[in-house]
């Protein structure tokens, strides 16, 4: 009896459940229907209901919402919308990569050095923005090259540059140079001259191209 009991009592819920459903929806859609009949003007009756009651104090605004942008309604890119780097971003970027090309570049020098007692790197710091790096293979001299960090052709945003200086010398001539570049408005390098066409995006990129064009070969 009890089971049967607990049926019945189950089903008594359900019948009850809808049909609190199937007035809670013929409400909603009465309400639409009062609303259109005599306020064309109201979209939704809801949004004007919680408006009036906002308006009353009965009820408080969500900080939570937010209105969607016109432009995502209509599927247009909202990247002009974003602040571009400014000359000053562009330089201090140039500026951050070439000191860390400079350590990577050495961290290279220093583990051939360790890998091969024939190997041998001397690393000059002319000043704050310009390194020459000297090879040398069981003492004899085999390679130069100097990197620093100016505008090679008189621009106003920085430049990475590297120059095949012979021994000695004090060259600022430039055989690569990576310039600064804007990708989705991100900062990224963009190589002038690259002899293996290597993609050059990031400090990483500018090591991996020097290595590969001008110490590699030598080794």
């Amino acid at each position: 009896m009890n089971g049967i009991e607990n049926i019945e009592l189950n089903v008594s819920v359900v019948k009850d459940l809808k049909k609190r459903s199937d007035i809670a929806l013929n409400m909603d859609e009465f309400m639409f229907i009062i609303a259109d009949m005599n306020n064309p003007s109201i979209i939704s009756v809801n949004d004007a209901i919680e408006e009036k009651l906002m308006e009353n104090g009965i009820v408080k605004k969500s900080n939570t919402t937010k209105e969607e942008s016109i432009f995502n309604k209509l599927g247009i890119s909202e990247n002009i919308l974003t602040k571009k780097p400014t000359d000053l971003d562009k330089n201090r970027y140039m500026g951050e990569c070439y000191h860390r090309v400079i350590e990577m570049l050495s961290a290279l020098c220093k583990k051939i050095e360790e890998e091969s007692s024939s190997y041998k790197v001397e690393i000059q710091k002319e000043t704050s923005n310009s390194n020459i790096f000297e090879f040398y293979k069981d003492g004899s001299y085999i390679k130069t090259f100097k990197i620093y960090i100016g505008n090679f052709s008189g621009g106003n945003i920085m430049q990475i540059i590297l120059s095949n200086c012979s021994y000695m010398s004090n060259s600022n001539s430039a055989n690569s140079i990576y310039l600064c570049d804007v990708k989705d408005n991100k900062l990224v390098i963009n190589a002038m001259m690259s002899l293996f066409g290597i993609n050059v995006e990031t400090p990483e990129d500018i090591v991996k191209d020097i290595w590969e064009s001008n110490v590699r070969y030598y080794l």
